[in-house]
């Protein structure tokens, strides 16, 4: 069994509503998510696809169901910059 491996944590406010939350960059296995979403050219699984990694990622409790698109779209890309440049 492989060790796990302490991932960073970091702060981030959701704009809609001024809440802090934590998160973790997304890892391997949520980049294929999305590349699975992207090769379906489907703009519906590419969005089911952003909102469960940020499911995922997100370690507070939020109802992502709430959060404006442009709050959604201001996660995702707070997560990939976490993750890419890591």
């Amino acid at each position: 069994m492989l060790p796990k491996l302490a991932t960073p944590k970091y702060d981030m406010i959701v704009p809609s509503t001024g809440e802090t939350v934590t998160y973790r960059p997304y890892v391997v296995k949520e980049e294929k998510l999305l590349l699975i979403a992207l090769e379906s050219q489907s703009d519906q699984a590419i969005e089911s696809a952003v909102v469960d990694i940020i499911k995922l990622c997100v370690e507070t409790a939020i109802d992502i169901n709430s959060l404006t698109t442009f709050d959604i779209e201001f996660m995702f890309v707070n997560l990939r910059a976490k993750a890419v440049g890591e």
